[in-house]
């Protein structure tokens, strides 16, 4: 039998439940500053670290390869399109540069028609938002900073290619860039710039989102700061649970 001193808790439990404000919780961040190690330099003065962004190596969320179209590139030779770098804006081991203000961190950075992709689920929340920080190297007026999205019913199939988190051959079939919802399709921009906030969908157990360079020869674009965050949804199983308890409380107290 429900004490009297219980019964104002579980009712303010329950409508506690029913009335706090929503959680925004982290679901995705990534930065690239756990990278430690640049063994060689592309082009001379950019200290990178070649391949695909693995946390054994430094990065804090598992990424994936995809090669998107067809500059000439095999779809095998994407590990040769993908860097960290160690200093975003700027050049050297030391990160020096003429101006002082810049991203002076380790970056992603992709190149012909490759980049990177991430994927999650976002079961359980609603108001999911992207933000990253962005620019581009070398970049010619036809090239392209292409974000977008795509929610599938099953993982996308990789090959072991790019080693650690995999590579896809996204060129032609259902996973082809037509089919993705783009976000983001602009020119050159340097140094780093904030993108807008993109609103992402809720409930997709298999979303993917994938940041590439459309088109060019060594003209690069980089990455840095990928936020992804959403509101919790509250678990029914728990209103469901407090709810007759509460009710009860209610009824006996009246």
């Amino acid at each position: 039998m429900l004490t009297r001193s219980l019964r104002p808790l579980l009712i303010l439990a329950f409508t506690g439940l029913l009335a706090s404000p929503a959680l925004a919780v982290s679901i995705f961040f990534e930065d690239f500053n756990g990278y430690t190690s640049f063994p060689t330099t592309n082009p001379n003065g950019d200290f990178v670290n070649t391949g695909l962004p693995k946390p054994a190596e430094g990065s804090d969320q598992t990424w994936y390869g995809a090669r998107f179209e067809d500059s000439g590139s095999t779809a095998s030779s994407i590990n040769d399109d993908l860097f960290v770098q160690k200093c975003g804006d700027f050049t050297g081991f030391n990160c020096q540069s003429a101006s002082g203000s810049g991203n002076k961190t380790p970056v992603g950075r992709f190149e012909d028609d490759a980049g990177i992709m991430l994927q999650i689920s976002t079961v359980g929340y609603s108001d999911v938002t992207l933000n990253f920080d962005w620019r581009t190297f070398l970049a010619e007026t036809t090239d392209r900073y292409r974000v977008g999205y795509i929610v599938t019913s099953s993982a996308i199939p990789l090959m072991t290619l790019a080693g650690e988190g995999g590579f896809a051959d996204l060129r032609t079939g259902p996973y082809a860039w037509s089919n993705w919802t783009q976000l983001m399709s602009s020119t050159a921009s340097s140094p780093f710039v904030s993108s807008p906030t993109f609103n992402l969908p809720s409930g997709a157990a298999y979303l993917y989102v994938a940041f590439w360079m459309d088109d060019g020869e060594g003209d690069n674009g980089k990455l840095d700061n990928v936020h992804i965050q959403g509101t919790l949804v509250p678990e029914p199983s728990a209103l469901l649970l407090l709810a007759p308890l509460a009710w009860l409380a209610v009824r006996r107290t009246a």
